[in-house]
């Protein structure tokens, strides 16, 4: 239990980053790519550099590691901007409403869970409709949000849903103790260098003040990933269990922070949507 309350705090602390790169026009992106590098770092210092060098090349968590990198820098990305053009509230309510699919994934694909009945399913229908919810309206600071704006949580809901999917899987089928701490550290490095190329290829260079921000929010980074994977080890990999309880409590603790420490105006429907997502997660957690 103590593993999945660290890894909600830290997730929550994440969406605030995100916000508060916005208000000091910290370039995103710089802090996304400088983050990859600082979890590389931080990763290989806690596991140990000879744990996270002498990993077998065939390994099969090594490539699904590789693929996985390119989906959380875009969609890292994806929810820092709607964290900044809608609010926090949509950010976390897209990204962890998501549980959707690994939930779906877990009873039909993995098998771990059977025991889904009908309000199960009302639930996760309801989770999706707390998307749409949280979106819709008025951005942060009570501007009506652009349209072109909706597709940002949508895009997120999908693409935590294929990650978080593909983290139950291969942490059923090739991850033990001691791979789990490493396993994080290649998704970061293949994200890492992703990143590096395209600011290459654009021209771009950090300044001083995006690589402190990624130095934050790197280290948070990726004690986020392995204090999940420990989660859903200690709950014998039950993503049934784990991502309601884990995303219910993101949605509640980045919703108030959101409120209470950078003002964020809310309409009757957002905040309606935050309602729907709990009652969803209770209803899939029945």
């Amino acid at each position: 239990m103590l593993f999945l309350i660290i890894a909600i705090v830290l997730n929550a602390f994440i969406f605030a980053l995100f916000k508060w790169f916005g208000l000091r026009q910290i370039n995103t992106f710089h802090a996304i790519v400088a983050n990859y590098f600082v979890c590389v770092l931080t990763g290989t210092l806690f596991t140990g550099p000879q744990q996270v060098l002498n990993q077998p090349a065939d390994s099969q968590w090594l490539y699904i590691a590789l693929v996985l990198g390119g989906i959380f820098i875009s969609v890292f990305y994806l929810m820092a901007l709607t964290a900044q053009r809608i609010s926090m509230a949509a950010a976390s309510i897209a990204s962890k409403m998501a549980f959707a699919i690994p939930v779906l994934f877990s009873i039909y694909v993995l098998q771990v869970e059977t025991r889904f009945v009908w309000y199960n399913y009302i639930g996760i229908a309801l989770a999706l409709a707390a998307t749409y919810m949280s979106a819709v309206g008025h951005d942060s600071n009570g501007s009506e949000v652009n349209l072109r704006y909706w597709l940002l949580p949508v895009l997120v809901f999908l693409g935590n849903g294929l990650i978080d999917s593909t983290i139950n899987f291969t942490n059923l089928h090739y991850l033990d103790q001691s791979t789990a701490a490493v396993f994080p550290v290649y998704i970061f490095l293949s994200a890492a260098v992703i990143g590096g190329i395209i600011l290459l290829v654009k021209g771009e260079r950090p300044n001083r003040q995006s690589l402190q921000a990624g130095l934050v929010l790197g280290v948070v980074n990726y004690f986020t990933v392995y204090t999940f994977l420990m989660a859903l080890e200690h709950y014998d990999n039950n993503g049934a269990l784990v991502f309601p309880v884990f995303n219910t409590g993101i949605v509640a603790l980045s919703s108030l922070t959101g409120i209470f420490f950078f003002h964020e105006k809310l309409t009757p429907v957002n905040k309606a949507g935050i309602g729907v997502a709990i009652v969803a997660i209770y209803l899939v957690m029945s």
